[in-house]
Order: structure tokens, then sequence, then C-alpha cells
């Protein structure tokens, strides 16, 4: 009776609670987002959550920042280009004190400044808006496509992605032009509208590049069926340009001040020409942080309708 008393041991792993039942499967942390279920936690470009996004929208930021700023400093010129003529023109036909003669009626100078002399400026503005938005729009679709070779770990070069991208140039500036009349008239009946439509286009470009179809259609319904998560991925980005926009009109403000003091119309143009430089550099600058997080809210969007991985988009946009 001496022996030893040997006990079994269970098998490793998790055990029914009674015997005959079988064991329950480790509950699936996504079962609530329809689509977003088994989403592989290493992908670079499909997130399961608010974290997930802003993590792997930073680490492309990171290894895509100085491919995009390239892209951005050339945009900074072309809308210096494009936008410093405009508000050349608008600051030299303001009214600052130094341009109302002693005796004279300030009333007399701003009747004179009527609608019909400021017709061109106005004119000039829009188109130059136009050229802008479009540009920034063949930008941001080139930047999807560095997006994507960075996240399936090709070699980045602007120049293959532009060559990609051009197979959609047309589709892009054609949406772009739609969406920027859209969000306009949507500002000019009601604000919210236009915020709206605006928040909408910002997935325009990844629609653009990885879908075929109707892109107005695709980034309403892509958009409204996430619309709690969607607007808290697009109000962030936002909020990161608003940052800069921020510090932009402070800088822009104490220099129509500056020029206001002296009274000089030159010093008003030289005042309105580095406020667009400013806003335009601060603007781009965010911009390295922002069409990462853009590309990949759209992924993380798209991931709670369909099954979807980063492999996949890979082969969408090569199409």
């Amino acid at each position: 009776m001496g022996g030893t008393i040997v006990t079994e041991q269970p098998p490793s792993g998790a055990q029914p609670e009674y015997p005959g039942e079988p064991s329950q499967p480790t509950p699936d942390a996504y079962a609530g987002y329809p689509g977003a279920r088994n989403l592989d936690p290493n992908d670079p470009l499909v997130a399961a959550d608010y974290g997930g996004w802003w993590a792997r929208g930073t680490a492309l930021a990171r290894k895509t920042w100085k491919h995009v700023l390239i892209l951005q400093i050339a945009f900074v010129v072309l809308e210096l280009i494009l936008i410093t003529p405009v508000h050349i023109w608008q600051a030299s036909l303001a009214v600052v004190p130094g341009s109302i003669a002693p005796g004279q009626n300030p009333n007399d100078v701003l009747l004179a400044q009527s609608l019909g002399r400021q017709v061109g400026p106005i004119l000039l503005s829009l188109v130059a808006g136009v050229l802008t938005q479009v540009i920034a729009a063949i930008i941001g679709l080139v930047v999807v496509h560095l997006m994507v070779m960075a996240a399936t770990n090709e070699q980045l070069d602007i120049g293959v992605a532009f060559q990609r991208a051009s197979r959609r140039l047309g589709i892009i500036v054609l949406w772009s032009v739609i969406f920027g009349l859209l969000a306009t008239i949507g500002f000019v009946l009601c604000v919210l509208p236009g915020f709206y439509v605006a928040l909408v286009g910002m997935l325009l470009a990844p629609v653009v590049a990885f879908e075929r179809g109707n892109p107005l259609g695709q980034a309403f319904t892509l958009y409204n069926r996430n619309f709690g998560l969607a607007l808290g991925l697009t109000l962030t980005v936002v909020a990161c340009g608003l940052v800069a926009g921020i510090v932009a009109g402070c800088f822009g403000g104490a220099l129509t001040i500056g020029s206001a003091v002296t009274g000089s119309t030159g010093a008003y143009i030289l005042s309105a020409v580095i406020t667009v430089l400013i806003s335009a550099v601060l603007t781009a600058a965010v911009q390295l942080l922002t069409y990462p997080l853009t590309t990949v809210a759209y992924a993380t969007l798209r991931a709670r309708l369909e099954p979807l991985s980063t492999a996949q988009l890979a082969t969408e946009i090569a199409r």
C-alpha cells in the first residue's frame, strides 16, 4: 500500500464546463461591427477601431512623409501662382486708412469700390479656387497609390505612383469639381449640408482609386452606413487642419493689422501675399499626416461593409 499515488492531470487548453459539452469559443471582439469580423490585427490599412486607425495612419505617415512632402511643395508653388494674384488684386482695391484723403467722405470711397470693381477679382478667385481643388484632388489620388505602395512594402516612387494614378485622372478631376459644387451649394443654402458634403468628399480619392462605378453614390454609402465612426474619423482629420488654419489666421490677422496701421497699400498687398504663403505651407505640413489618415479611414470604413485586406486593395488599385 506504500505505492506512489498518481493523479491524472487534465490536458492543457480550454475544457468543457461539464463532461460532454463542447468548449466555448473565444468571443469575437468585433462581432458588433458588420463585416468587421476576423480582421488581421497586423493589416497595415484596415483597422478595428479608432486607436488602430490612428496608429496605422501615423505609421504610414512616417514611411511616406518625404515623398508626400515633395508633392506638397509642388502644390504650394502652384497654389501661390494661382491664388497670389487674386489676393494682390483684392488688396489693391481694399480701403486702408492712408488711402482716404483728408476731408474725403469714407462712404464715398467705399461706394467707389462697388461690385463693378470687384467682378474681376471674384471671377479670378473662382477660377483659381477650382484649379486649386483639381490639383489637390490629383495629388490626393497619387498619394493614395503611395500609401498602398508603403503598406505593401513596395519601393516608393512618385513617378510610378503618378503613372498608376493617371488611369483615373479624368474621373478624379470630374468628381472633385462635382463635390466642390455640391459643397458650395450646401454652404450657401445652409452651412450644415455643405459641411456634411465636404466630410464625405474627403473619401473621394480612395473611392476613385480602389473602386469602379459612381464615386458619388459609393462615397455617401460608405460614409452613411458607418456614420458614427466615419464622423469621428473625418472630424479628427478636420481638427488637424483646423489647427493649421487657426495658426495661419493669427499670423494673417497680425500682418493685416500692421498694414492697416502703416496705411500703406503696398504693405497691405505684402501682408496678403505672406498670409497666403503661411496658410499654404501649414496646410501642406498637416497633410503629411491627414493623407495617410484618410486612406486608412477609407479602408477601415469599408471593412465594416465587406471582408477587406490590404492585399485586396492592392489588387483593386492596380486594375
